[in-house]
């Protein structure tokens, strides 16, 4: 496998953490606005779930990855060209020691992403995230995992010049990797003038 190859998926894995850790803490924007936290019922029951689907995506991708760094040859018969494939495969060439976790983690991704009832909390994205963390560190195509910090801010309201907008103030969340930004998103809040 080439260098720039790994590299560019230790990278979206290191994505991947951001954007989990940016999830996890969403609640804490509010406070931004209001002073308090809360949790949203709708986004709780949601961003675990969309999450997980995507760790198991990045799995399927690492364990490719995987096989080509190895030079096995993947056989075209005796095993299905999936995820599932793939890790039986890997647990076969006895370089996969953990295959029953990785396989009860694929068919939890399936109920998430083919039940409508499918739904999975903070802790189980944890969890398994760890398991598969883990696996990527163990074949050394991702690295230790980086010190993660959510942040928020928000500036004073300021007047405007801006036609029928009387003030505005800025917001800014992210997340900060080993103590510099990783992933940030801001925005502007704007207040019209009443003209009743």
């Amino acid at each position: 496998m080439r260098a720039d190859s790994n590299a560019s998926f230790a990278n979206a894995w290191r994505v991947f953490l951001l954007e989990w850790e940016l999830a996890k803490n969403y609640h804490l924007s509010y406070s931004l606005y209001t002073g308090s936290t809360h949790r949203n019922p709708l986004l709780e029951r949601l961003l675990p779930s969309l999450l997980y689907i995507k760790a198991v995506a990045l799995l399927d991708d690492g364990l490719t990855e995987v096989i080509s760094i190895r030079g096995l040859s993947f056989p075209s018969e005796g095993y299905s060209a999936t995820l599932r494939g793939r890790i039986t495969f890997l647990k076969d060439q006895t370089v996969l020691a953990n295959a029953d976790e990785l396989h009860r983690i694929h068919d939890r991704r399936n109920i998430l992403a083919h039940d409508k009832d499918g739904v999975c909390t903070w802790e189980e994205l944890k969890q398994d995230g760890m398991w598969i963390e883990s696996t990527l560190q163990g074949f050394g195509i991702i690295g230790a995992r980086p010190k993660l910090d959510y942040y928020g801010e928000r500036s004073a309201m300021r007047d405007s010049d801006e036609p029928g907008i009387l003030s505005v103030r800025d917001f800014k969340v992210g997340v900060k990797e080993n103590d510099r930004p990783g992933i940030e998103f801001s925005w502007t809040e704007k207040l019209h003038r009443n003209n009743g």
